[in-house]
């Protein structure tokens, strides 16, 4: 800043008697050109300007900014990288290894890291399950023991969620409610009632092609017998026939 104030004052005094205008000329020149050297400047005014000068400029004063990182004017050589006090700070570039700017895990994985899983994006991946997110993983199978009676479950499967099972007259289990009048064939014929009063106290007295009918007190123990498809004839199968109670005595009714 020395150099160039005293140059113009040397300008200032070798034009001294130059015009007014030729003055003011000097200072627009400093701030609007810049030479490589005083010398430089010196045949510029002469020769562009058509002012004369006595005074002896220095051949390596220089007029221009100094090529100086911090001086505000982001020059030739200067970059954000080495100077961004001048340049402005360089934008993020991804695989820096640094995560900085508009950069995201979506945008940069290799600065920011994966992002992490997303419970609705199609995916079940990193921690999420068929609890935690199960619009990805789907819905999680029944459990017996989770208070919950669902999927296949049932009273038989898993009464410790769906309960017990309620009676069921001909399970061969007088259990519940179950008594010898409403279910004679868990519970056995109630007293003095081996005789038939309905046709429902009637059986066949036999498991595989029956012909004959007994009360139910007497009906044969069939749990585990297969019998074969046969439509036998003069039995009840393929009901041909049924069990009657007719004047308290079971019969079989054959057509």
């Amino acid at each position: 800043m020395m150099k160039l104030t005293a140059v113009l004052f040397g300008l200032a005094i070798a034009m001294g008697n130059q015009t007014a205008a030729a003055q003011g000329l000097v200072t627009r020149i400093a701030y609007n050109q810049c030479w490589a050297d005083a010398g430089n400047m010196e045949a510029t005014l002469e020769s562009d300007y058509d002012l004369e000068s006595d005074y002896d400029f220095p051949e390596t004063t220089a007029l221009g900014p100094s090529k100086k990182c911090g001086n505000g004017v982001c020059q030739t050589g200067e970059t954000c990288s080495t100077c961004p006090a001048d340049c402005g700070v360089c934008p993020p570039v991804c695989g820096d290894a640094t995560c900085n700017g508009s950069e995201t895990c979506s945008s940069c994985p290799t600065d920011c890291g994966v992002c992490p899983p997303v419970c609705g994006d199609a995916s079940c991946n990193g921690s999420e399950t068929c609890s935690s997110c199960p619009a990805d993983c789907g819905v999680c199978p029944p459990v017996c023991g989770d208070a919950s009676c669902n999927g296949s479950e049932t009273c038989s499967s898993c009464p410790a969620d769906c309960g017990v099972c309620p009676p069921v007259c001909g399970d061969a289990t007088c259990s519940g409610g179950e008594t010898c009048s409403s279910c004679p064939a868990d519970c056995g014929v109630c007293p003095g009632n081996e005789f038939c009063t309905v046709d429902s106290d009637c059986v066949p007295d036999v498991c595989c092609h029956a012909s004959s009918c007994v009360p139910i007190s007497q009906a044969p123990a069939c749990n585990g017998v297969a019998c074969d498809a046969g439509c036998n004839p003069y039995t009840m199968d393929c009901g041909q026939g049924y069990c009657a109670c007719q004047s308290g005595v079971c019969a079989a009714v054959i057509f």
